[in-house]
């Protein structure tokens, strides 16, 4: 429930005990009593400028109020903002309200909402902005209304919000405010056939071509639920990709019917848009890879890896969309029975103890057809964990390997090169990405430095499936407990170890060969990787071993299934790399540089699986395609 305060008439939360805005006492006044204030507006029925006669008080906000207005000399009806009073002796919120005027007449597009005409103060009439009165009613009403909405709904409003900001950005207009209450939907008429947007509220927007903002550097503008990392720093390098990022919160708001960040405090929100990964899309929508990828990119907090400009972003949600409503066999959950495809595995991983652990490979050509298959087997050493849990470890005996791909590699990155040689002592790593009854297991134990929870997870259901959910901190106090439990040294794998174990021996750009097939590998089957036929996604984690292959040095969903941290800082190239096989830049501590994944995910296209493709994440990120394997020391 909201009211207006009946002072300045500001919209405030009906629970409110005084005004945010303009701190007048609201309890003390009856709803009755509040409307009878609002009555009494001494601006109702006033004439402004000569031709503008109020007639009704529609909204307010934190700078001015909105009323319905006659136009006397044309005889139709706008609306007109109008600057609070209290607020008109405030000289930088009156050049604000003349910017948002000067911003907004400059878009002239179907979907922004049109100026008419603006005048400041003059003597007891307030400033005001003429304008376009759009009926319906805004987004947020709409989501409150209905909760979220469905695919083609979203896509179509998005879309034409996106050509609404579009055509602001092309005059130069950064809006830096977009959220659903400055969304107008409008209901279809005899001539349109669906539902269409105006954009409104250029209140902080600002010129590109203007020298300097309103704001001081390291002022911080907009609404926090929907303000871009680069906002939340301050300054004045924000561009267009602010208001993508702000488009991207929308968005998943509309797809959810929440907001992907939703913290408590201010500092907390803050960390929350600076740092944490959000949350991803509900079941029945992230069994489309594509439509999940469109929303993080534009939530990306590196502006650079956003989209560029809010076409790209709308044509990026409408084909994701209309690829999802392609996939109705998936079902709601968006699984793909494991026995839909051909000789696939579904034993979990094994958890018997033995020193030689015997397991099957494959080698495929460019196409994805199986070329060779062969059993080997490998030395390993088995760690007991309570409850009955085993943790696999294979021995790998460490020398030379060359890391990184050759220019030549399709889908090769730049920061996957120079391409160079690493010399490595030996080592252990997990035979299998750490599982989920592992990590319970684990989580029992005495803490070393930070608590865990014992279900962290996103996907439940199976003790066998990958632990996920997963920060890089907590991935290392899992290392930290099992070093105090055993007394042997166990820790994440450098970025450089985990390649060498990756490959398997290989320099192809998988360790199967020239390509994968979700036959072997969890990822998104529908994007393949060479010439491999595109085939069907699972859309969700397959539990540890579960496709029943490994590379030929034993090591089971290196390709795919969930990223893994490295205990890596991330860097952008190997240049200047020891090539000794180390970990680079690790402090000791957590700090605010981002930590390396590797492997892709069953989110992921084919591409980000091969062996030297690389990923980074800020420490604390959470998310559902994140686990991680554990690597020891050789010592014993």
């Amino acid at each position: 429930m909201s009211m207006n305060c009946p002072k300045c008439r500001a919209e405030v939360s009906g629970e409110a005990r005084f005004c945010s805005t303009c701190g007048a006492p609201l309890q003390s006044a009856s709803p009755d009593q509040a409307a009878t204030e609002i009555v009494k507006d001494p601006l109702l029925g006033v004439v402004l400028s000569g031709k503008y006669q109020i007639q009704s008080h529609l909204g307010s906000g934190g700078m001015s109020a909105v009323y319905r207005a006659n136009r006397l000399h044309i005889g139709d009806t706008i609306a007109l903002k109008v600057l609070l009073p209290h607020l008109a002796k405030d000289a930088s919120l009156a050049e604000r309200f003349r910017l948002e005027a000067r911003s907004a007449a400059r878009v002239q597009h179907p979907h922004v909402v049109t100026i008419y005409d603006y005048s400041e103060a003059v003597g007891d009439q307030p400033a005001f902005i003429a304008m376009e009165l759009v009926p319906g009613r805004s987004l947020r009403q709409t989501l409150e209304a209905e909760g979220r909405l469905d695919l083609p709904r979203a896509g179509r409003l998005m879309k034409a919000i996106c050509a609404g900001l579009n055509a602001a950005h092309k005059s130069d207009v950064l809006h830096r405010d977009m959220k659903p209450e400055n969304v107008m939907v409008i209901a279809p008429d005899d001539e349109d056939e669906s539902e269409t947007v105006k954009v409104m509220d250029f209140g902080i927007a600002r010129l590109r071509d203007q020298a300097i903002a309103l704001t001081q550097t390291g002022a911080q503008i907009g609404t926090a639920y929907y303000m871009s990392p680069e906002q939340w720093r301050g300054g004045h390098d924000i561009d267009q990709r602010a208001d993508i990022y702000s488009l991207g919160v929308m968005f998943y708001e509309m797809l959810t019917g929440a907001r992907p960040f939703r913290a408590e405090t201010r500092d907390r929100m803050m960390y929350e848009h600076l740092v944490a990964e959000p949350p991803p899309l509900p079941q029945e929508l992230i069994c489309c890879p594509a439509l999940d990828g469109v929303v993080r990119q534009a939530l990306e907090k590196e502006p650079s890896l956003r989209w560029s400009d809010a076409l790209s972003f709308a044509r990026a949600v409408r084909e994701a969309i209309a690829e999802t409503i392609a996939k109705p066999s998936r079902g709601l959950t968006g699984e793909l029975k494991l026995e839909s495809l051909p000789h696939l595995a579904t034993a979990s991983a094994p958890t018997e103890i033995s020193p030689s652990l015997v397991f099957q490979t494959v080698r495929l050509d460019h196409t994805g057809q199986v070329v060779g298959n062969t059993e080997l087997q490998v030395p390993a050493r088995t760690e007991q964990l309570p409850g009955g849990s085993t943790l696999e470890m294979l021995w790998l005996p460490g020398g030379a390997f060359m890391m990184g791909s050759p220019e030549t590699e399709a889908g090769r990155w730049a920061n996957e090169g120079p391409r160079h040689e690493e010399l490595l002592k030996p080592f252990y790593l997990g035979r299998f990405p750490v599982t989920q009854a592992q990590w319970r297991a684990v989580a029992q134990l005495p803490p070393a430095r930070l608590p865990l929870k014992p279900e962290p997870f996103y996907f439940k259901g199976d003790d066998a499936l990958p632990a996920e959910y997963i920060s890089w901190p907590e991935a290392e106090e899992f290392c930290a407990r099992l070093t105090q439990a055993t007394g042997r040294k166990y820790r994440l794998p450098s970025e450089a170890e985990w390649e060498y174990a990756c490959r398997g021996g290989t320099q192809t750009p998988f360790s199967f060969g020239e390509t994968v097939t979700p036959e072997f590998v969890n990822y998104d089957g529908e994007y393949p990787y060479g010439q491999a036929a595109a085939q069907l996604t699972r859309g969700r984690p397959t539990p540890a071993g579960a496709l029943g292959v490994a590379n030929s040095f034993g090591f089971y969903d290196m390709h795919g299934n969930v990223w893994e941290w490295c205990r890596d800082v991330w860097y952008d190239s190997y240049d200047a790399i020891t090539g000794d096989g180390r970990a680079r830049g690790v402090t000791g501590a957590v700090d605010g540089r981002p930590r390396v994944c590797r492997g892709g995910s069953w989110l992921n296209l084919a591409r980000y699986c091969r062996s030297a493709a690389r990923c980074h994440y800020n420490a604390g990120v959470h998310g559902s395609q994140i686990g991680f394997r554990v690597a020891a020391e050789a010592e014993d």
